[in-house]
């Protein structure tokens, strides 16, 4: 982010605030999936359980995933608006 605060332009200033916004989401989206599959190697000792955290993180990383949509679009609606510009 330093290097960021030495932009002059606001506009890239603030693409590189939605990029860096999305690929900390993605990393997060990454370290939920990676501790998904890891409980779910076998042997399982309750499955029930696993099942239970499983479901639960699947539909944490669903939302996850609509905020890097979210951001993903932004940043593509953002570097069109600067490309006509």
């Amino acid at each position: 982010m330093e290097a960021q605060d030495g932009l002059v332009n606001p506009e890239i200033q603030e693409l590189n605030e939605i990029l860096i916004e999305n690929l900390e989401l993605t990393l997060e989206s990454f370290t939920m999936t990676a501790s998904m599959t890891e409980m779910n190697i076998p042997p399982i000792e309750d499955e029930k359980a696993v099942y239970e955290k499983t479901e639960k993180i699947y539909a944490e990383l669903m939302e996850l995933q609509e905020e890097i949509d979210r951001t993903s679009a932004e940043y593509e609606k953002r570097v069109e608006e600067l490309a006509a510009n």
